[in-house]
Protein backbone atom coordinates (compact mmCIF):
# COMPACT_ATOMS: atom_id res chain seq x y z
CA UNK A 1 0.00 0.00 0.00
CA UNK A 2 2.62 2.15 0.40
CA UNK A 3 4.00 2.13 -3.11
CA UNK A 4 0.62 2.31 -4.23
CA UNK A 5 0.25 5.73 -2.26
CA UNK A 6 2.92 7.32 -4.09
CA UNK A 7 1.24 5.93 -7.75
CA UNK A 8 3.00 2.92 -8.36
CA UNK A 9 0.49 -0.52 -9.58
CA UNK A 10 1.06 -3.99 -9.29
CA UNK A 11 1.79 -5.37 -13.16
CA UNK A 12 2.86 -9.41 -11.53
CA UNK A 13 4.85 -11.41 -9.49
CA UNK A 14 8.21 -13.28 -9.09
CA UNK A 15 8.05 -16.78 -8.03
CA UNK A 16 10.45 -17.85 -4.98
CA UNK A 17 12.75 -14.26 -6.05
CA UNK A 18 13.50 -13.48 -2.37
CA UNK A 19 15.99 -16.06 -0.47
CA UNK A 20 15.86 -17.89 2.17
CA UNK A 21 12.48 -18.59 2.62
CA UNK A 22 11.85 -18.43 -1.27
CA UNK A 23 9.10 -15.26 -0.77
CA UNK A 24 7.52 -13.91 -3.82
CA UNK A 25 7.88 -10.42 -4.98
CA UNK A 26 5.31 -7.98 -6.68
CA UNK A 27 6.83 -6.09 -9.77
CA UNK A 28 5.14 -2.34 -9.84
CA UNK A 29 5.59 -0.09 -12.21
CA UNK A 30 5.35 3.63 -12.50
CA UNK A 31 4.07 5.96 -14.98
CA UNK A 32 5.52 9.60 -14.60
CA UNK A 33 4.97 12.65 -16.97
CA UNK A 34 8.45 15.03 -17.95
CA UNK A 35 7.81 18.43 -17.61
CA UNK A 36 6.69 19.17 -21.41
CA UNK A 37 3.98 16.46 -20.53
CA UNK A 38 5.49 13.23 -22.37
CA UNK A 39 5.01 10.35 -20.32
CA UNK A 40 7.90 7.97 -19.17
CA UNK A 41 7.61 4.64 -18.18
CA UNK A 42 10.02 3.37 -14.92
Amino acid sequence: RLYERFGFEPIGFRRGYYQPGNVDALVMRLHMKTHQGTEIHG
